[in-house]
């Protein structure tokens, strides 16, 4: 790695740290082998309505798209020159911009332990949601240190975590969701609807709604946007609305044709 590359890689995650703390973004880190970036685009539909809320589009490629994502500038490559004037942009705006409360969805994954590493150094989430986690992965075990270290909540389904996960969760802040297993949030996968039943109250909704989502990954969501202090029923309501961007079809295009 070249030094020029090394100081930024430095410089973006020093940043990144800036920019979380100077306009308190509250901060939600969705994690897992798959079904990331739908999970991500449903709970952006549920909660950008009533919250003010902005999340990663761009399919994470290199180590940069977490903290560009951060930043808020276009995940793409630059010359030196370019680096260096984004740098200076963003620097000035911490300076000297005003604070702008908010929400940020990221879907992150990576298969690089050193990615995972550098990602973890400045991400702190104060939700990571973790989905069907059924073996090792180094970027999982980074985000699950850094949101206990933040004393963040970590979200996930004892039925698809597997038991040495769910030994280092012991004495951390979490919420739980399942098909099979006891947990705060069920969700049960009928013919044609999903029932989600959260203490005392339950809705029933339609699949039609919910093309290329699984019962999991939609219990998960609303998990979330319950721990968000949102009503299940404004939940359910608001998750009527949700559609795929362009960019999640063709990628799941894709990967069916591949497999």
């Amino acid at each position: 790695m070249s030094i020029f590359r090394k100081t930024l890689r430095t410089a973006l995650s020093i940043l990144s740290r800036w920019a979380l703390n100077k306009h308190q973004i509250e901060l939600i880190v969705i994690n897992g082998w798959y079904g990331t970036e739908v999970a991500r685009e449903l709970l952006y539909t549920i909660l950008s309505p009533t919250l003010l809320v902005r999340r990663n589009i761009k399919e994470i490629w290199w180590d940069f798209s977490i903290p560009l994502a951060v930043l808020g500038y276009k995940d793409k490559k630059r010359n030196p020159f370019a680096w260096v004037w984004l740098l200076l942009k963003a620097a000035l705006y911490l300076l000297f911009g005003k604070k702008n409360p908010h929400i940020l969805i990221l879907s992150a994954d990576c298969t690089y332990d050193a990615t995972a590493r550098y990602w973890g150094s400045f991400i702190k989430p104060e939700y990571l949601l973790i989905l069907n986690y059924t073996k090792k992965a180094a970027l999982t075990e980074e985000l699950i240190k850094s949101t206990k270290f933040n004393k963040g909540t970590i979200i996930y389904d004892p039925d698809q975590t597997n038991v040495k996960i769910q030994r280092v969760l012991q004495n951390t802040p979490t919420f739980t969701f399942s098909q099979y297993a006891p947990a705060k949030v069920q969700i049960i996968d009928q013919k044609n609807l999903f029932t989600i039943k959260y203490q005392k109250r339950e809705i029933s909704l339609p699949k039609e709604y919910f093309p290329a989502v699984s019962a999991d990954l939609i219990a998960g969501v609303y998990s979330l946007a319950l721990l968000m202090k949102m009503d299940l029923y404004e939940i359910g309501y608001n998750s009527l609305k949700f559609s795929l961007p362009d960019l999640v079809i063709s990628k799941i295009k894709q990967n069916l044709a591949y497999n």
